[in-house]
């Protein structure tokens, strides 16, 4: 009985391997994952034969499966441990912090690089001309492949180049960034097919409403790149912490209003978020949100706004989709039972909820088979 009990809260090198399934992983990998804080530390806890067992609480499970997934998409170990912190998985927030920092260092340093090549064309004062940043704009708006910027609208490479020299700009802080927003909003909205609710549903125009002087602007002189390494350098243990919970909430809250007002108006992305969605998979959106939600946090208005947000996304939002996700589990003839007064529902209440359903039915399949 107290080997049954053991073994409920703990699991051996052999037993994690095993649950590890197909993934080509060995004991020195997973050695080499808890070393990098990717997994939690093992503990000895009996002696087999004439050899020492070391032992993994037993999240260390669920652990590995999501680490697994994340390595999908990428093998950076700063990446990785920031997005194992940020889903809640037991990684030292101190060193997730200082993972956080080297990822945007890094960012901020290979962007530098880049824009060195251009270094002849400085000029007196010693700035590069705005050229410069056009140029990288466009090599990037013209990228393809996995590694390439999302596509989530139909775009020509002209509009395409033009909003990503505006975010590029944005990012780095250039105040000759500032003087396209008029101009060159339209785009970077349209990139990520924010623009979208606009066109399709005015009644939903709120979210987007307000000059580009306000809504982007202001915002980005608080979020370039040096302004988040210095917020989060200078974060307390509370407010790095806080970036944490506030940054699920929003994200799932924002993903579960998506697939809502889909399933409302039947019609796909009609808030315009879904490139919000599709991007929460990536491992660096933990980096980034976090590292905004800490630079938010020192605009008290930005950071009223973003509590508001949250509130009413976790009060109004979640619980919808909490039922839906519950009720999308059931197995069919468990489901026909929960909603056997469906078919007394009008047509277009019963468009909606099939669609709802249907979105968290999807998204259970893809849990299963990653």
């Amino acid at each position: 009985m107290g080997d049954l009990t053991e073994r409920t809260v703990r699991v051996t090198t052999e037993e994690l391997l095993c649950a590890a399934g197909d993934a080509a992983i060995t004991a020195r990998t997973l050695e080499f994952w808890r070393q990098e804080g990717l997994l939690p530390k093992a503990c000895r806890t009996g002696q087999h034969g004439k050899r020492p067992q070391w032992t993994y609480p037993v999240e260390a499970v669920d652990q590995l499966a999501v680490l697994l997934a994340l390595r999908e998409h990428t093998k950076q170990p700063d990446v990785l441990r920031v997005a194992l912190w940020f889903r809640g998985f037991p990684v030292e927030a101190q060193r997730a912090r200082s993972s956080i920092l080297a990822t945007l260092e890094s960012v901020l340093a290979v962007v530098g690089k880049e824009l060195a090549k251009h270094d002849d064309r400085r000029g007196a004062d010693g700035e590069l001309p705005w050229s410069a940043v056009e140029h990288l704009g466009a090599v990037l708006a013209g990228k393809r492949g996995a590694k390439a910027p999302g596509r989530y609208v139909r775009q020509t490479r002209q509009e395409r180049a033009r909003a990503m020299t505006l975010l590029l700009g944005l990012a780095l802080g250039d105040e000759r960034a500032v003087t396209n927003l008029q101009e060159d909003e339209v785009h970077l909205r349209r990139m990520f097919g924010f623009d979208r609710a606009r066109r399709a549903h005015p009644s939903l125009r709120g979210w987007l409403q307000g000059p580009a002087e306000q809504s982007i602007e202001g915002f980005t002189r608080l979020v370039s790149i040096s302004s988040l390494i210095l917020a989060v350098r200078e974060a307390s243990e509370e407010e790095f912490e806080t970036s944490r919970l506030l940054g699920r909430a929003f994200l799932e809250g924002i993903t579960a209003f998506s697939r809502l007002a889909d399933a409302l108006s039947l019609i796909d992305n009609a808030l315009g978020l879904a490139a919000i969605e599709a991007l929460q998979a990536e491992p660096i959106v933990a980096v980034w949100i976090s590292a905004l939600i800490v630079a938010v946090g020192r605009s008290d208005e930005l950071d009223a706004n973003l509590h508001a947000i949250v509130e009413a996304l976790k009060t109004s939002v979640l619980p919808i989709a909490g039922n839906a996700r519950e009720l999308a589990a059931l197995t069919p003839e468990q489901l026909h039972d929960q909603l056997s007064d469906l078919a007394k529902l009008p047509f277009i209440q019963q468009a909606q909820l099939t669609r709802l359903l249907a979105s968290y039915q999807e998204e259970a399949r893809h849990d299963t088979a990653s």
